[in-house]
C-alpha cells in the first residue's frame, strides 16, 4: 500500500457511512497532529526501506491541506459530498488546532476517543508530533 492508502484506510478504521462532518474535522485533526508508527506486517511502499514489511516505520503528521484530501475521499466513498476545499476551509474556522496542545473541549474528547479506536488497526502506536 502506499502512504496515501495507508492514511485513508486509517482514517475509514473510525470513521463509517454514519459519520458526520464534526466526526471528519476530528480525523483532519488526527492527521495534522499526530505521527503514526504503523504495524511492521503492513508495507508502504513509498516510505523508503523502512516502510518495508518487518521494519519499524513513522509516518509524520500531515498538512491541512493533504489531510482534508485524505477525509474527503474517504467520506465520498460513503456516500457524502465533502469536498476537500470545503473541509480545508472548516478546519481553518472550526478547528484551527496545530499541535495536541492546541486541542481543546469536545474536540479533544473526539479526538482521544479516535486515537484510541485507531490504535491496533494499522498502527501500533500514535503520538502527538512535536
Amino acid at each position: 500500500m502506499t502512504k496515501h492508502e495507508f492514511y485513508v484506510e486509517l482514517c475509514k478504521s473510525v470513521l463509517d457511512k454514519k459519520s458526520s462532518e464534526t466526526d471528519a474535522l476530528a480525523c483532519m485533526i488526527i492527521l495534522h497532529t499526530y505521527c503514526f508508527q504503523k504495524k511492521q506486517s503492513i508495507a508502504v511502499d513509498d516510505a523508503g526501506e523502512q516502510g518495508q514489511a518487518g521494519r519499524v516505520c513513522v509516518l509524520m503528521a500531515t498538512t491541512r491541506r493533504y489531510a482534508a484530501e485524505v477525509i474527503s475521499e474517504v467520506m465520498t466513498d460513503y456516500g457524502k459530498n465533502l469536498t476537500d476545499w470545503y473541509l480545508y476551509h472548516e478546519y481553518g474556522v472550526r478547528t484551527p488546532f496545530e499541535s495536541v496542545d492546541d486541542i481543546t473541549g469536545d474536540w479533544l474528547a473526539l479526538t482521544e476517543t479516535m486515537v484510541e479506536k485507531m490504535k491496533g488497526t494499522l498502527v501500533d502506536d500514535l503520538w502527538p508530533e512535536d
